[in-house]
């Protein structure tokens, strides 16, 4: 009883773990990868000016009401920002005029950067989600053979690494989605950390079952020369 209460407690804790991430994507957003210029777009018909102020995701100004370019004829400006190695949301104020009307006019956007720069559509988010869930029972379901085996020690182990395996599988997929998602440099570097002990856990397993199966193999070769040398020798 105690061991399926384990499984439920795991399955518990992590499947919301996994499953948050499909709920913090904004989708059709523009974005840029860290580190990379990335190009303000903006149409303005009859325009004698437009200006652009962008501000750092703290909300310090990183652009000041400067002037947008006009590359062609037609009624298209951008402005070129390569100040992005911080992560976040870049808050982005246009101000413009229409001749036509004499008034002046600002429109509110933002673009946001992320490490990948992609911006995971609702489709792929879908299947990620689905694959991390698929690993997740498949780890359950190798820790639930780990608890009920009562065969040889090396075997119970087995059981319990290729679950770990999957379970790490299943982490890895979960954070490397959640680091285009979140913006803050803190829970990132906590996320890095939290992988790092967990294949530094996986391997030190892993080395120690190796360990245990040479022992045993050295073992198993000892014993059968020792009864072949018996046999011969009487």
């Amino acid at each position: 009883m105690k061991k399926l209460i384990f499984i439920f407690v795991f399955l518990l804790i992590l499947i919301p773990l996994i499953s948050a991430y499909t709920f913090t994507w904004d989708f059709g957003i523009m974005t840029q990868q860290q580190n990379e210029c990335f190009e303000f777009p903006a149409a303005c018909d009859n325009c004698t000016y437009t200006n652009i102020t962008i501000l750092y995701p703290n909300g310090t100004i990183a652009v000041d009401n400067e002037p947008m370019t006009n590359p062609t004829s037609i009624y298209y400006y951008n402005y070129t920002f390569c100040d992005t190695s911080t992560l976040g949301i870049y808050p982005v104020i246009t101000n413009y005029d229409e001749e036509e009307y004499l008034r002046a006019y600002s429109d509110f956007n933002f673009f946001v950067i992320t490490e990948s720069g992609y911006n995971i559509d609702e489709g792929n988010a879908t299947t990620i989600y689905t694959i991390v869930l698929f690993f997740m029972v498949l780890a359950s379901l190798f820790f639930y053979a780990f608890f009920k085996n009562k065969g040889k020690f090396q075997v119970k182990w087995i059981f319990f690494i290729v679950g770990y395996i999957f379970f790490l599988s299943a982490l890895s997929l979960s954070i490397l989605a959640l680091r285009d998602s979140l913006v803050n440099p803190s829970i990132i570097t906590f996320l890095d950390s939290f992988m790092a002990i967990a294949f530094i856990l996986f391997w030190f397993a892993f080395g120690l079952l190796f360990v245990m199966w040479f022992l045993t193999m050295l073992q198993t070769i000892l014993f059968n020369k020792k009864k072949s040398d018996k046999m011969k020798y009487g």
